[in-house]
């Protein structure tokens, strides 16, 4: 399922539209306060104010942004974004700073989508292959910005979605799910990385 902001001054309606919520006439929709929506672009990822949909600010990219995740919990919040063959790290805007471009990371070869299980703390990447023969998904570790392993897919997947359970180990699945149009579905473990990223080290220590 992907969730959709709609942006949108509702202080007159507020209290139908929660009855309504409530009372299940409006299913799927539900009411949250954001301090701010940040949007992946052809210009890099733009910040709105979520009342009005005015744009507040703009980090520019030199290549489209395609995918974009909020990690909260791995050092300063920061947002992740895929754009061209890299993963741009970008600082929010704080109370006296606008959004800012913190560093970009290389990645083995193009980048188009971007998740973050929090179980984990782990970022998964959709891209190609490095000889652009197949979609893979990469794993990245933030604190270090490193990429360590990556699972080649079957197809190349035009929907994915995490279904992990930080908060509820003995019902957290710790896979990704990557669908075709033509209704083919695969896994990902996206759970047991710890042998990928534990092998470098070892091999160094030799």
């Amino acid at each position: 399922a992907y969730e959709v902001t709609i942006a949108s001054d509702i202080t007159a309606v507020r209290e139908d539209l929660a009855a309504a919520i409530a009372e299940g006439r409006l299913p799927g929709l539900y009411l949250r306060e954001v301090p701010l929506v940040a949007v992946a672009g052809t210009a890099g990822v733009t910040f709105l104010e979520p009342a009005t949909g005015r744009e507040t600010g703009l980090v520019a990219l030199e290549a489209p942004a395609t995918g974009l995740v909020r990690v909260a919990d791995v050092d300063e919040p920061a947002l992740w974004a895929a754009t061209g063959s890299e993963l741009a790290v970008i600082s929010p805007p704080a109370a006296d700073t606008a959004a800012s471009l913190d560093r970009t990371m290389w990645m083995p070869a193009a980048v188009e989508r971007i998740a973050y299980n929090d179980a984990t703390q782990r970022l998964h990447v959709l891209g190609r292959t490095p000889d652009g023969s197949a979609s893979t998904v990469y794993v990245v570790e933030p604190r270090g910005s490193s990429v360590f392993a990556d699972a080649v897919l079957p197809f190349a997947p035009d929907a994915w979605a995490l279904d992990v359970e930080r908060d509820f180990p003995s019902a957290d699945r710790e896979q990704l799910l990557v669908f075709e149009g033509d209704g083919s579905a695969a896994a990902v473990d996206v759970g047991a990385n710890a042998f990928a990223w534990r092998l470098p080290g070892v091999a160094a220590g030799a």
